[in-house]
């Protein structure tokens, strides 16, 4: 009897250790007119359901969580057509999927659309963050979206179309350990994709960029931005080991600036006319250092620059261990360009002079298809 009773215990005990997931429907007339309303109510292996509707207006909540095996999803109804209008911040939050959502500006909000953080407390990082075949559009205020201190995310086919503003369209600030793939960026004013703060681990992959960083660059790998760090403590850097894969990047002012970073990958990627930079390398603060950076198997179709901007005798850059190899260019209004050389010919590399070139081949015709 006693350990029938037990055998009781133990199965109940067992079921109600998991919360039983519930379906939650925001929109006019649903469960709850908004996000923000419904976030006290969610509890692990919820899906929230977004109706047709307007959504017009900021919403911060602090501390939503679900767990490794019960994440919260929030996405769009079926069959609904749904825009939100104004931001949404989430801090210190846990196993969240968002997906299938359209965010987009309008004159009464123009700022970042959405925004993961930790509060300023490496302690309360937000982490297992999935953003997912979602677009995000029109921002002039702004990042188009900001992780500020975020671990263990993945942003995928995800579009980022038009950001006027000076900021970025995907802002890592204090981020960690993340990928962004499959993801479409156009028309962005200043920074497809920033990298600072202490961010480090992140993998970015056969995206496509096109007119991003029209006035600076689609990818800022270790731009420069202050001296607090949370996660990690970072004393001589602003980004680490950062990973550029099989990525197209079309226009823009330049493709890549590596500036106040170590351990970057840059590998595979097509470059397509950029305007007035074939890349940066960049000292900013003297405190940190530019050091152990590789551009690898990259293709450059070049035909408006073959400057290659750089920081000549900057202390914090380690030149020779930065290394150019086994890239392919082909500059289609300078035939006779032999390829960069820091050392004399055409000014092209000559403000990068101390960094290893090697094996790379210049095409002399290309096919048109």
């Amino acid at each position: 009897m006693l350990n029938n009773l037990m055998r009781i215990i133990s199965l109940f005990l067992l079921f109600t250790s998991f919360s039983i997931a519930k379906n939650v429907h925001i929109g006019n007339g649903k469960d709850f007119p908004n996000i923000q309303s419904a976030c006290p109510t969610l509890q692990p292996g919820d899906s929230v359901f977004i109706h047709s509707g307007t959504y017009n207006t900021y919403q911060y909540y602090a501390g939503l969580k679900g767990n490794a095996k019960q994440w919260i999803v929030i996405t769009k109804a079926p069959n609904e057509i749904v825009e939100i209008n104004g931001g949404w911040q989430f801090t210190s939050s846990e196993f969240i999927r968002i997906e299938k959502l359209n965010f987009k500006t309008t004159s009464q909000y123009n700022n970042t659309l959405l925004h993961f953080d930790h509060a300023g407390d490496c302690n309360r990082l937000s982490h297992h963050i999935i953003i997912d075949s979602c677009s995000f559009s029109d921002v002039s205020g702004g990042n188009t979206i900001k992780l500020g201190g975020v671990s263990d995310f993945v942003v995928s086919k995800c579009k980022f179309i038009n950001n006027t503003s000076n900021a970025a369209g995907i802002a890592l600030n204090e981020s960690r350990n993340g990928v962004v793939r499959n993801c479409c960026f156009e028309n962005i004013k200043t920074k497809g994709i920033q990298f600072k703060l202490g961010t480090m681990n992140i993998l970015v992959y056969a995206n496509f960029f096109k007119n991003v960083g029209i006035d600076d660059c689609a990818l800022k790998i270790g731009e420069s931005g202050g001296k607090e760090f949370y996660c990690p403590d970072a004393d001589d850097w602003h980004a680490k080991d950062v990973k550029i894969y099989s990525n197209i990047i079309i226009g823009g002012r330049a493709p890549f600036s590596i500036g106040l970073a170590i351990n970057t990958e840059i590998i595979n990627n097509t470059i397509v006319s950029p305007v007035t930079f074939v890349m940066r390398l960049l000292s900013d603060e003297v405190e940190y250092e530019n050091k152990n950076n590789i551009l690898v198997n990259n293709l450059f179709y070049l035909d408006k620059t073959i400057y290659f901007n750089g920081s000549t005798n900057a202390k914090n850059i380690d030149f020779p261990s930065i290394i150019f190899q086994n890239n392919l260019f082909y500059a289609a209004h300078r035939t006779n360009w032999t390829g960069p050389d820091p050392n004399g010919g055409d000014y092209d590399a000559e403000e990068i002079k101390g960094v290893q070139f090697v094996n790379n081949k210049i095409a002399t015709h290309y096919l048109k298809i």
